[in-house]
């Protein structure tokens, strides 16, 4: 079983990593990826359009459209419930 790290840790071992790198002379490339704008605030119709024009459609757009519709929210805090809104951005919670 691997070892889960945390973010911390794995930024402090990729430092290192880049530092001896750097001092053995090697080159090293780091591409930084900001996941939350791919998932958290594209909006599902914008999302539905770019993968038709990339090619995707038929059952499997059709899937993913089935399964970003309807989607609702809500918010709780303690025992106070928030209304119930439409969820038109970002994924899932829990979702993979």
């Amino acid at each position: 079983m691997s070892e889960v790290k945390s973010t911390c840790t794995n930024l402090f071992e990729s430092l290192n990593d880049w530092t001896q790198n750097l001092q053995n002379g090697c080159q090293t490339f780091v591409i930084y990826v900001d996941f939350s704008k791919a998932f958290d605030v594209v909006l599902h119709d914008k999302l539905l359009l770019k993968l038709r024009a990339v090619g995707i459609d038929g059952d499997l757009l059709t899937w993913i459209k089935n399964w970003l519709s309807c989607r609702t929210f809500q918010t709780r805090v303690k025992d106070l419930l928030s209304a119930v809104c439409n969820l038109l951005t970002g994924v899932i919670q829990g979702s993979v």
